[in-house]
């Protein structure tokens, strides 16, 4: 669920009036927040829309990362993540808005389990070619994907599944197969995915994490389970990893999916993260 808009202006400078408390519109509180995440529904707040261009523009050239800090403040509040709607086509202040999630991130940082509603922080870049392009390019470059790559599956769902089983199949890169590594043949345990790794001088948890998921283990409802993490250096003898998960849902029907982990990383990362455990 997305609540809007938030007017970027107004919560820089906590403006209170008639429609307004402290920058946030007055439908936007705790009991219509709580009202939803009691039903198990995730929220988000969006800050701008299209007639909010030009609030967004001054807003970040006024003070962008105050801007940010004030939405981690909002975020905190209200137990919400954030939606960006920042709908400058032409000449966006990406120094700005990059300055905005950078204070944003000091207080919520990227989490991995995706149980934190505080740390979703996404941002509307349009459909198609022909608007947000140069949010387009900017976001593919910088914001696409996080240091190293986090694999994870959502359970869309507004009910539980429970996993009923997880295979692997590991593929190499060319310069590792033409050392000595063999791509898998067949889908494999944990343990043999693991082994195979740790074979190539990959250590667990330290260049890589495929996270052990035995049957029975719950994914909630509009939940994410955290699948994998790799390295540069994990990423120069992977060419891929695909996980199977099968889940069972409340009414006993099965569902598969297979997970390509390394599917659109960035292998040498300009700012790699930390372990994300």
């Amino acid at each position: 669920m997305v609540l809007s808009f938030v007017q970027p202006l107004k919560l820089l400078n906590a403006t209170t009036d008639s429609r307004t408390t402290n920058g946030v519109p007055i439908g936007m509180n705790s009991a219509v927040v709580d009202y939803f995440t009691s039903h198990g529904v995730r929220v988000m707040l969006s800050i701008g829309g299209i007639t909010c261009t030009d609030a967004w523009n001054t807003a970040l050239a006024q003070n962008a990362t105050l801007l940010g800090q004030r939405a981690g403040a909002l975020a905190s509040q209200l137990g919400v993540g954030i939606k960006i709607n920042y709908e400058q086509s032409a000449g966006p202040n990406l120094t700005g808005l990059q300055a905005f999630i950078d204070a944003y991130r000091a207080a919520h940082p990227y989490d991995v389990s995706g149980t934190d509603p505080t740390a979703r922080l996404t941002i509307d870049v349009a459909a198609g070619d022909r608007w947000l392009i140069a949010l387009d390019q900017y976001a593919t470059a910088h914001w696409l994907t996080t240091g190293a790559p986090v694999g994870r599956v959502l359970n869309g769902a507004q009910d539980v599944a429970v996993t009923a089983g997880i295979d692997y199949w590991v593929t190499f890169a060319p310069a590792a197969k033409a050392d000595g590594a063999v791509d898998f043949s067949r889908w494999g345990a944990w343990e043999e995915s693991v082994a195979c790794l740790e074979a190539r001088g990959l250590t667990d948890r330290e260049d890589f994490a495929l996270d052990l998921i035995g049957a029975g283990r719950p994914i909630p409802a509009q939940g994410l389970m955290f699948l994998g993490w790799f390295t540069e250096k994990a990423m120069t003898e992977v060419d891929d990893i695909l996980v199977r998960v099968r889940v069972t849902d409340r009414v006993g029907d099965t569902h598969e999916r297979v997970i390509a982990l390394m599917k659109g990383a960035i292998r040498s990362p300009q700012h790699p993260d930390p372990p994300p455990f």
